[in-house]
């Protein structure tokens, strides 16, 4: 026998349509909450790997600042690591003196490998930060005047316009939005080499930098007493003896990167590393 079939109502279809825009609406928000977690996931990836290549070419070339081929153990006489006026040692400084922070590294070492230290040879590096452009920059060998080359070097001066610089970073994928440079942790011996002790004030001192400093270690104020902000060993008293005849600077740099991602400026990282000098610079008094 034949039953008479009976389909649904429209009330019927209306719930049913309902209910299946409910679950496609639902589906589409959990795949775009996934699409948008990997892309945020793929940008935190991104910039993480920029801000560490950044870092690992600073590091690498800051810990051969000083290096010499002929230096020798226990002397003085590395051309690549004089404090003076127009020296070739390691200096933190500003880019835009002097409201700026210390945003700018200039460091000397013996490229050649021939020992000696000449302007025209271009061994002066150096890293600073572009505010403009938001990008960490590397000191270019190449010269930007008339019979001037970088490595004429007579003021430390990351803002001398005889300096050509060049990005390390593309803005358009990655922005800098801070970088700073700080002798912080350097440590300065200071002793009469003939006659010191090392538990004896008046023959030995032994200090470290603190806070955020831009002073070599072993940079002596009025009195003898460091020019910098210091911790000094337990004994250690200033001024030094008259006796003092030289000095031993165990330097490291401390640098902090700050960046963000171009497309997603809500990530945003801060990458700090300490860099241990390989070569100590040390002086005569």
């Amino acid at each position: 026998m034949l039953r008479r079939q009976r389909g649904v109502s429209l009330v019927e279809l209306m719930v049913g349509l309902a209910i299946s825009l409910v679950l496609v609406a639902a589906a589409v928000a959990v795949y775009a909450r996934a699409l948008q977690g990997s892309a945020t996931s793929g940008n935190l990836v991104q910039l993480n790997q920029a801000m560490r290549s950044i870092m690992n070419v600073m590091e690498f070339d800051i810990r051969r600042a000083g290096y010499s081929a002929s230096a020798a153990a226990g002397t003085t006489n590395n051309t690549f690591s004089t404090r003076s006026a127009t020296g070739t040692d390691l200096y933190v400084s500003s880019t835009n003196a002097p409201t700026a922070v210390n945003d700018c590294i200039l460091y000397s070492f013996d490229l050649d490998s021939d020992g000696a230290f000449a302007a025209n040879k271009r061994e002066i590096f150096g890293f600073r930060y572009n505010r403009a452009t938001r990008q960490v920059e590397v000191l270019n060998q190449s010269p930007t005047a008339t019979g001037k080359v970088a490595a004429d070097w007579t003021s430390q001066s990351c803002a001398d316009p005889n300096l050509d610089w060049q990005a390390l970073n593309l803005p358009d994928t990655v922005q800098v939005t801070a970088l700073s440079f700080s002798t912080e942790g350097s440590q300065c011996l200071a002793f009469s080499p003939e006659t010191y002790t090392p538990n004896d004030p008046a023959t030995f001192a032994r200090w470290t930098l603190t806070g955020t400093n831009t002073a070599a270690a072993c940079d002596l104020g009025a009195g003898g007493a460091p020019a910098g902000t210091y911790a000094a060993a337990t004994g250690t008293t200033f001024p030094l003896a008259s006796t003092l005849k030289a000095l031993v600077e165990v330097r490291q740099v401390t640098v902090r990167l700050v960046a963000q991602h171009a497309r997603d400026t809500t990530l945003t990282r801060t990458l700090t590393h300490t860099i241990r000098v390989r070569n100590d610079r040390a002086t005569t008094l």
